[in-house]
C-alpha cells in the first residue's frame, strides 16, 4: 500500500472532512452552544438610606454597616433564588447548571457586592470580568432590572437590622469594555477546522482499511 493509492480515493477522505467539520459546527452552533468571552462590565448604583441606620447601646449610637449582612451565605442563597426565579442566569455564567451549591453562592458574592462609602450611603455593585463566559447583550438588555433586583433584594436584606430600609438613588455608573476577547463566530470556526482535520484522518483510515481489505481478498 503506497501513498498513491491513499490519494486516488480523495474524495473518501473529503467526504469524511466535509461530514465532520458540518457535524462539530452543527453542534457547537446549534446543540451545545458556546457563550462567547468579552470584556468587563461593571454596573454601579449609589444609594442612601433616608434614615442612617443606627446601633444604640449605652447612650452611644454607632453606624450600621450592611457590607457583611449581604455577604451572609443564607442571604446570598435567597439572592440566587431571586435571581434565576427572574432571569436566565446561565446568560451570566456559562456554567451555571452544573455549578454546585457552594459554587454558586460563591460566584454571587464575588459578581454582587456592596460597598460602604459613607453614613448611610451605598454602592450596589454587579460586575463581570473577561474571564467570565457571559452573553453581554443579554446583560446589557437586562442590566436595568437585575440592578433593581438587587436593590430590592439590599433594602429587604437591611430590614432585618433596621426599621426604615427606604432609599434615594444617588447616581448611576456603567463601565463595559466592548473588546471581545473570543467571539462566538470565532469558536465555531475553531470547531469547523478541527472537524474537517479529525474527520480527513478518519478517511485516511477508512481508505487505508479499504485497499488493505481489498489486498487480503486478491491473496
Amino acid at each position: 500500500m503506497n501513498f498513491q493509492s491513499i490519494i486516488k480515493k480523495w474524495y473518501v477522505i473529503l467526504i469524511c472532512a466535509i461530514v465532520c467539520a458540518g457535524g462539530m459546527y452543527f453542534e457547537k452552533s446549534q446543540i451545545h452552544t458556546v457563550v462567547p468571552q468579552t470584556g468587563d462590565m461593571t454596573y454601579i448604583r449609589v444609594v442612601r438610606f433616608n434614615t442612617v441606620p443606627i446601633f444604640i447601646a449605652n447612650q452611644t449610637s454607632t453606624e450600621i454597616d450592611m457590607t457583611n449582612l449581604m455577604k451572609a451565605w443564607s442571604n446570598l442563597t435567597e439572592l440566587d433564588s431571586q435571581i434565576e426565579e427572574n432571569f436566565d442566569i446561565s446568560k451570566m455564567n456559562a456554567n451555571w447548571n452544573t455549578a454546585s451549591d457552594s459554587q454558586k453562592v460563591k460566584w454571587l458574592g464575588e459578581h454582587f457586592r456592596v460597598q460602604n462609602m459613607g453614613p448611610g450611603l451605598y454602592e450596589l455593585i454587579i460586575q463581570f470580568t473577561k474571564q467570565d463566559a457571559k452573553d453581554s447583550q443579554y446583560i446589557k438588555e437586562n442590566s436595568i432590572a437585575l440592578m433593581d433586583l438587587y436593590e430590592n433584594y439590599f433594602s429587604k436584606t437591611s430590614t432585618l437590622v433596621t426599621k426604615d430600609t427606604s432609599l434615594n438613588t444617588v447616581k448611576e455608573i456603567q463601565n463595559i469594555n466592548e473588546d471581545k476577547v473570543v467571539s462566538k463566530e470565532n469558536i465555531e470556526k475553531k470547531y469547523a477546522i478541527i472537524g474537517f482535520i479529525l474527520g480527513a484522518l478518519i478517511g485516511v483510515v477508512v481508505v487505508m482499511a479499504w485497499n488493505a481489505k481489498k489486498q487480503l481478498v486478491k491473496h
